[in-house]
């Protein structure tokens, strides 16, 4: 327990430097670019976002699993990280071919910013970060992503002035992601050695990660497919008065990600070691972290309009009534990822689970969708909420069901 409460005060130091660095990007960005070029900076980086989704798998949650429960055998390292890599060089390229012809054909934004959004893409898909999460020693590769960012921050400082920088400071972005992935996979292969994938192992890793795939690519469907659909329907600028309040509230949801990433093996053990363990400590860490939830919520909906004001400046009024909101979707989200990672994954539930959030996302962006027509911003946020209620709803039954069990 005491190397899981270490882990834990490392990342969540780490990720609380890197969501400063997320949250300082905004007004750097907003005040040079303007509410139309922001949001189609934010558009593309969102779309790239969603799309490394189905790179990614679910690995972190599948792989890191797998890692987690054979961390002292070499050859299984060699060949599972082999085989995730073998299998995310082919979903790279499968996913890559409609991305070129869609842009090609309907030309959403010009060629720099689609190249700019396509290396942002495979930045953020081929990340290795399941691997550093399996053996519980995320630190330095937080670390690694951290210091990248950092430089393409000072980047972005020094160039980005104008609307007509947006594929600049797009590119700078891109460039760190792709600089933060390639320095942690070195990192990977100096730890773990040859790697041994196959085929075979490929596809088996893809046929194991695919409920994972589901329920991680459900939850962030809530968030990043947002603002894409947000961009087609209500038009662009509509996203650049969504996406500061989004990174707002994703960066106090983000900070509970190095809590979830440190309990997650340990609990996932503690299901098989010791199971009324595991029960106690995870309806604690429901508990805290839910509380915690309604807290930021409340302090936010005092010192927010402030906090928008100053990141934002002249030209984004109607940010500060979309984050009034808005931050209803702290506790919520919370409370439904806590439960997921806490509950419901260490006990093997995970293809209900991916399921249940599947749906709800359906019905969270269907609504969304629907009233941004009308309502624009707040439409979208209006059906994020309902879709996340929904969920919490069941997935509170399905853990009252698992804990039982």
């Amino acid at each position: 327990m005491k190397t899981v409460i270490r882990s834990t005060a490392a990342l969540t130091t780490a990720q609380g430097l890197g969501y400063v660095i997320s949250l300082a990007e905004v007004p750097i960005l907003a005040r040079a670019l303007g509410p139309a070029a922001y949001g189609e900076l934010v558009w593309v980086q969102a779309t790239a976002l969603l799309a490394s989704i189905l790179v990614d798998y679910g690995f972190n949650l599948s792989a890191s699993r797998e890692i987690a429960r054979n961390r002292n055998n070499a050859s299984f390292l060699q060949r599972l990280c082999g085989d995730v890599f073998l299998a995310k060089l082919a979903l790279l390229t499968f996913v890559s071919v409609p991305i070129v012809v869609l842009c090609t054909v309907f030309k959403p934004v010009d060629a720099g910013m689609t190249l700019a959004g396509f290396m942002y893409f495979v930045g953020f898909g081929m990340t290795p970060f399941w691997y550093f999460q399996g053996m519980e020693r995320m630190g330095r590769a937080v670390a690694v992503e951290t210091a990248t960012r950092l430089v393409a921050l000072i980047g972005l400082l020094a160039v980005v002035h104008t609307p007509e920088d947006k594929t600049l400071g797009l590119t700078i972005m891109a460039i760190g992601s792709v600089a933060c992935t390639g320095i942690t996979i070195a990192m990977c292969k100096a730890e773990v050695g040859i790697f041994r994938g196959t085929v075979r192992g490929a596809v088996a890793e893809l046929r194991h990660s695919t409920p994972f795939f589901i329920y991680k690519s459900s939850g962030q469907l809530m968030t990043t497919a947002a603002t894409t659909v947000l961009g087609a329907l209500a038009g662009k600028p509509s996203v650049g008065i969504f996406a500061p309040t989004e990174k707002v509230i994703k960066a106090v949801i983000g900070l509970a990600l190095p809590i979830f990433h440190a309990f997650y093996p340990h609990l996932s053990r503690l299901f098989i070691e010791d199971r009324q363990k595991k029960h106690q400590q995870s309806m604690w860490l429901v508990l805290g972290i839910t509380l915690s939830g309604f807290a930021a919520a409340v302090i936010l909906s005092f010192i927010g309009p402030t906090l928008m004001t100053w990141l934002l400046g002249s030209g984004f009024d109607e940010v500060n009534q979309l984050l009034l909101l808005m931050v209803w979707l702290i506790p919520l989200r919370l409370f439904n990822q806590t439960l997921g990672f806490a509950v419901l994954l260490p006990a093997q539930k995970e293809h209900r689970t991916g399921i249940a959030m599947l749906c709800a996302s359906v019905l969270s962006l269907g609504l969304g969708a629907y009233l941004s027509v009308t309502y624009g911003a707040t439409g979208m946020v209006a059906g994020m909420l309902i879709g996340e209620t929904v969920l919490v709803a069941t997935l509170a039954y399905m853990s009252a069901v698992a804990l039982r069990d």
